[in-house]
């Protein structure tokens, strides 16, 4: 089952899509694969890292967002409702 989330991917800015995994785990990669390899157990929000500019992902099972960028750290409290599964 996939269904379009209103998210640009951050690699190529196609739509994320989500999918399901073979252990029926959620998942979101984008909806150019194969040409784009980009893939995230994390829900992908429309926000903006306040610290880079770079896209805010909310992790699984926390109200934390964290900036997609490794190097730029940026970890929040996630605001009430982000683009949800």
């Amino acid at each position: 089952i996939n269904r379009e989330l209103d998210v640009p991917c951050p690699d190529c800015g196609s739509k994320i899509v989500i999918r399901r995994g073979r252990n029926r785990t959620v998942f979101y990669s984008c909806s150019s694969y194969p040409k784009c390899t980009f893939t995230s157990c994390d829900t992908p929000t429309v926000e903006k890292c306040p610290k880079c500019g770079k896209m805010l992902f909310r992790k699984r099972g926390k109200n934390l967002n964290v900036c997609i960028d490794k190097e730029c750290g940026y970890k929040g409290e996630a605001k009430d409702e982000t683009e949800e599964a």
